[in-house]
């Protein structure tokens, strides 16, 4: 879990029913930086759906798109406890589950899926390493700082370095 993020989400209440839509869009900003790695095309047609969003689509339509988008990342081989994957079958799962968070706008479990797809595609030993994900981290945080500061809300940004 990105802390930072999560310090922001907290010193804000971001997780509260009116910052719905700038949790969707952080969501769906995380998403698209490993959307390359989300393999199938009923996902990736949701992905698309929900950039629809408010324009076309309604959170209903958008819940039943997680509802769906969940069933598809629960049903990837890569979820089988008997399943052997590589890196990047790791990184499509984990694409996957963080674009069924995404709709859901349950946007830290959305970073924080996208962030080990991020990591898992470029080197699947490095998940093991915090120091990995710093600057995922730090793109995360500073995509978040810039959307409250769209909303009028500035924030100061911390120390990246992971220990």
């Amino acid at each position: 879990m990105n802390r930072w993020i999560r310090k922001l989400a907290d010193k804000h209440s971001l997780d509260s029913e009116k910052w719905f839509d700038l949790r969707l869009q952080f969501s769906m900003n995380c998403v698209e930086r490993t959307r390359h790695l989300i393999e199938n095309s009923r996902a990736q047609e949701l992905y698309i759906l929900a950039l629809n969003y408010p324009a076309g689509v309604t959170r209903d339509e958008l819940a039943e798109a997680a509802k769906e988008c969940s069933k598809i990342a629960a049903s990837h081989q890569g979820n089988s406890s008997n399943t052997r994957l590589d890196g990047s079958g790791h990184a499509a799962v984990s694409a996957t589950q963080g674009l069924a968070h995404a709709l859901h706008a349950e946007a830290w479990l959305a970073a924080e899926y996208t962030g080990y797809a991020k990591v898992y595609s470029y080197s699947p030993h490095a998940v093991t390493q915090p120091a990995a994900f710093a600057e995922e981290y730090a793109w995360q945080y500073k995509t978040l700082q810039q959307l409250l500061k769209l909303a009028g809300i500035t924030s100061e940004a911390p120390d990246f370095t992971i220990t």
